[in-house]
């Protein structure tokens, strides 16, 4: 599972998009879930505008940190 920390993102166009969609392909081609937490709302409209609202799953950071504990999530990596 990959968790991205978008809740401090203060602005964000087309060629932000292209790294976020970028860390979401190696992932999935091995199965992995990618989870956006707690995008501001402007990026929430960026992705549904873009259509990539489908790519990538939201959640809140509670929500993330108890998947990662969980059973679901056996290998742990953490990048700060």
């Amino acid at each position: 599972m990959l968790v991205l920390d978008v809740s401090e993102v203060g602005q964000l166009d087309a060629g932000g998009l292209e790294p976020c969609c970028s860390c979401v392909a190696g992932p999935r081609r091995k199965n992995a879930k990618v989870k956006l937490v707690n995008p501001p709302p402007f990026f929430r409209r960026m992705l549904e505008a873009t259509h990539l609202n489908s790519v990538f799953e939201i959640s809140s950071l509670k929500d993330a940190i108890a998947i990662l504990r969980g059973r679901e999530c056996p290998q742990r990596f953490a990048v700060a």
